[in-house]
């Protein structure tokens, strides 16, 4: 059986893209301007600039578990979905592009393998910014 596009999913896709590309685009001259202003400080403040830079890499760590562990749920919501309806993508899912349904076995093992990778995303939501968070607080220390 093969499940047909949604055009509406696809133009919102776009959207998506597109918004993120400006997003992006936004946070490249705001980090270069903060990397700019960092480097001045170091000239007047080295403490200070050390501080400031580790703060920053801890916020980026924080961001990057809440957007892993965010999209490993997300992950494993949609494998739990296609295990139990036995077909995959499961009833309901809007697609980008039309493709052919899994049933059965075939599903079921994909569904599995959704499971894993969000297991391993969820473990890397935690041990990646703990990791960036120790690592910071040991770089910084007096």
């Amino acid at each position: 059986m093969i499940q047909p596009a949604d055009p509406r999913t696809r133009r919102n896709a776009a959207i998506l893209v597109l918004v993120f590309t400006f997003l992006g685009t936004v946070a490249y001259f705001a980090t270069d301007r903060f990397v700019t202003d960092l480097k001045e400080l170091a000239w007047a403040d080295p403490g200070l600039a050390v501080e400031q830079a580790g703060m920053a890499i801890k916020l980026l760590a924080f961001t990057l578990g809440i957007f892993l562990a965010s999209f490993s749920a997300w992950l494993f919501h949609f494998s739990l979905r296609s295990a139990r309806a036995g077909c995959f993508p499961p009833p309901g899912t809007r697609l980008i592009k039309e493709r052919t349904t899994l049933t059965g076995e075939p599903a079921r093992a994909r569904a599995r393998m959704g499971y894993v990778l969000a297991a391993v995303i969820a473990t890397a939501a935690v041990v990646l910014p703990t990791y960036l968070w120790h690592t910071i607080d040991l770089l910084t220390r007096p």
